[in-house]
């Protein structure tokens, strides 16, 4: 755990230039996969740089993923989302500024925001991965969710989100949720 901290706080530093490398020499990255490469190919111990197509992969079932975590907080099925879910005690969600460290508590948290509504569903109007490493990845989101409450209310909320994955035992779980309602000002939206 220490060495993958390590790694990826050497990764973060050296794409916010903190830290000079040869990756950094090379052209500016002009999509996400040239970002990638350039992130994973930052820390020497890392080995040789993934392929394209390694890369395109864990972006896929990272993807995959979330689909599955997305689906199970929208139906409620907190058993799944713990499953898929890391345990940890070192925060595991921020929601609208609030810290919840545990994923016993976030689930908790989740069941308790979610408990007057009928449905709840999510629209991603935009999910970026970043492959951090090949056990590590992270999705930028933004849409919109809308939910049903049980008086026949109905409310509609934007959201922008980021998501860690983390690569574990061959399955990616989520390892952190940060889940944040822009003010309508920011940028004019």
């Amino acid at each position: 755990a220490m060495i993958a901290r390590v790694a990826l706080t050497s990764l973060l530093l050296a794409a916010v230039g903190i830290v000079r490398t040869a990756a950094q020499d090379a052209p500016p990255a002009r999509d996400s996969a040239d970002f990638t490469k350039a992130l994973i190919t930052t820390d020497p111990a890392a080995g040789p740089a993934p392929s394209q197509e390694s890369i395109t992969a864990i972006e896929n079932a990272v993807l995959a993923t979330h689909d599955k975590v997305v689906a199970a907080i929208e139906s409620l099925e907190f058993g799944t989302l713990a499953a898929m879910t890391i345990s940890t005690d070192r925060g595991a969600l921020i929601a609208d500024g609030r810290v919840t460290l545990s994923r016993d508590d976030m689930i908790e948290t989740i069941r308790r925001e979610f408990a007057p509504l009928d449905g709840v569903h999510h629209t991603f109007s935009r999910r970026h991965v970043a492959v951090l490493s090949p056990t590590t990845a992270l999705i930028v989101a933004e849409g919109t969710v809308d939910a049903r409450t049980h008086d026949g209310g109905a409310f509609s909320r934007r959201f922008t989100q980021t998501w860690v994955f983390m690569k574990v035992d061959d399955a990616w779980k989520l390892a952190h949720l940060h889940s944040s309602t822009p003010p309508a000002t920011l940028g004019g939206r």
